[in-house]
């Protein structure tokens, strides 16, 4: 009887452990969610100001005119910049500078089709209002007495949009950044929904292959787009394939989306044609192989602009090391990724060339990206002092300062100590090299510093291109004016397109909102 007992209890100890690594498995990643958030919200209540928040400050050396035809000026803020390393918030953007927030990512559900979130935390939960406040009162800016903003439609931080889209949503329909002391237009910007992104290139196939799908996603998204209050929508597919369906489905999600926006405007302001009108833009490559089989042409129909990803030359691909973003031609090879084949010669130039000659690309509607950081290389051949001679050399491995990023140094980290940077007039192109290099090695940074900020800027004039934007905020270096990237940039261009608030500061908006939505993100807000 008692080996009976002990085989019994043996038996229940281990349908107890079993039970356990179910429950386990079902249950721990939810529990680490959680013990990460509380983590996250302590931080965030704690008094972690920024360093500084330009937006509202006035800038007498640095007056922008504001006009419905100036340039675009866009930065894309990821929803993962408020997380530690990096803790950046939308608040610390110098919004004087910017027209667009592109706002990454949403996400293909390659399951359903439909457009989702890819961190509802950060996008809808997390509190920034602290934050916000809290960098207002470091800078000893008269008005912040109370704990949290205020304004005639909301009396307390549970009837404000929560998240990074919450706080974007505040900063550009309230007056809190003219009446902190910032310029009068500070906060006509728009928040574009950017939805795809490297890392889920291969969802938009679901897309292709399943029409119900791309109708759900196309819905999807326009409803995310206005629910969450944004200005418009970025198709960020990278990269379709060069087959029989992908660039055919490329133009069609492009009509199909510009249909059921117009489907939107026309449900909010019925007849009435002056209205503002929801933005479409698509990100496309700066590799030529990637664009002379896209309808390109076509799509101009449907997109407001074409954001040119002018950046990403080079990196652990490469053969030799090459600049990552230059201007004009420099004996380098292509940045290629995962795509089949290679090229010389890749430019900014170059590429625009092909868009506006072969591929019929209005030269108007290009934005040309530029990198708010840098990437980097280790143990390149160096036989000299002269920096130059750091480029076109045999590497072995990458290098970068970025956590989580391999290769990659955020723009307001470099030159860094311990190196020189020099600058490639030709190529239009800084880097960096260590100082005190061995007689064979050294390690180099490729990127943009004030000086490629000017003569790109210059070069959009020239052109006539739409603007620029860049990835991403987070890199920016706001601390330091000369070391600016979208000031110096912005300087040059001297107007930018931020003559018209948001489209939701239109009554008729609010009024479709309410009665489509009722009590939903941002019904506490908007008024009516």
């Amino acid at each position: 009887m008692l080996f009976l007992n002990e085989r019994l209890t043996l038996k229940l100890a281990v349908l107890l452990c079993f039970i356990g690594l179910i429950l386990e498995a079902l249950f721990i990643r939810r529990i680490i969610d959680l013990a990460d958030r509380r983590i996250l919200s302590h931080i965030y209540n704690t008094k972690l100001r920024s360093h500084s928040m330009l937006s509202i400050e006035q800038d007498r050396n640095h007056e922008l005119d504001y006009r419905d035809d100036g340039y675009v000026a866009g930065v894309y803020y990821s929803n993962w910049s408020p997380y530690p390393p990096r803790n950046h918030f939308p608040h610390d953007i110098d919004f004087r500078q910017i027209s667009h927030v592109f706002y990454s990512f949403f996400l293909v559900d390659a399951k359903s089709g439909r457009c989702i979130s890819s961190d509802e935390y950060s996008d809808t939960q997390l509190d920034t209002y602290k934050q916000l406040e809290y960098s207002s009162q470091k800078l000893n800016l008269g008005g912040a007495k109370k704990a949290l903003p205020q304004h005639n439609n909301a009396t307390g931080q549970n009837k404000l949009p929560l998240g990074c889209l919450g706080e974007l949503f505040y900063l550009k329909y309230t007056n809190f950044l003219p009446a902190k002391g910032g310029p009068s237009g500070v906060n006509n910007f728009k928040t574009i929904m950017s939805v795809g992104g490297w890392s889920n290139r291969a969802a938009f196939k679901a897309l292709v292959a399943d029409s119900t799908k791309l109708q759900v996603f196309v819905e999807s998204c326009v409803e995310n787009m206005f629910k969450f209050g944004f200005d418009g929508i970025d198709i960020d597919w990278e990269f379709p394939e060069n087959d029989s369906r992908e660039p055919a489905v490329f133009l069609k999600l492009l009509k199909l989306l510009r249909t059921k926006l117009t489907e939107l405007e026309n449900a909010i302001f019925g007849l009435n044609t002056t209205h503002q009108h929801f933005e479409l833009t698509a990100a496309i490559s700066a590799d030529p192989s990637t664009l002379e089989y896209l309808p390109l042409a076509e799509a101009d129909s449907c997109l407001d602009y074409f954001n040119l990803m002018a950046y990403d030359f080079s990196g652990s691909w490469s053969e030799q090391t090459a600049y990552q973003s230059n201007l004009y031609n420099g004996r380098q090879p292509l940045h290629a990724r995962d795509i089949s084949g290679t090229s010389t010669n890749l430019s900014v130039d170059k590429t625009l060339q092909i868009l506006v000659h072969q591929c019929n690309v209005p030269v108007k509607k290009i934005v040309l990206g530029m990198p708010a950081y840098g990437r980097g290389f280790k143990k390149v051949s160096y036989r000299d002092e002269i920096g130059t001679l750091a480029i076109n050399r045999t590497f072995h491995g990458i290098q970068g300062t970025s956590k989580g990023e391999e290769g990659i140094s955020l723009y307001k980290s470099l030159p860094g100590k311990g190196n020189k940077e020099f600058f490639d007039s030709d190529a239009v192109s800084a880097f960096c090299v260590k100082s005190k290099s061995s007689k064979k090695s050294t390690e180099l940074t490729v990127y943009d510093n004030p000086m490629s900020m000017l003569r790109k800027a210059q070069y959009v004039q020239q052109n006539g291109l739409a603007g620029g934007f860049w990835w991403e905020s987070c890199g920016e270096d706001y601390t330091n004016p000369e070391r600016s990237l979208t000031m110096r940039f912005t300087q040059e261009l001297k107007t930018i397109r931020k003559a018209n608030s948001t489209i939701y500061k239109q009554p008729e908006v609010a009024q479709y909102y309410k009665s489509r939505f009722g009590q939903d993100f941002l019904s506490s807000i908007l008024q009516t």
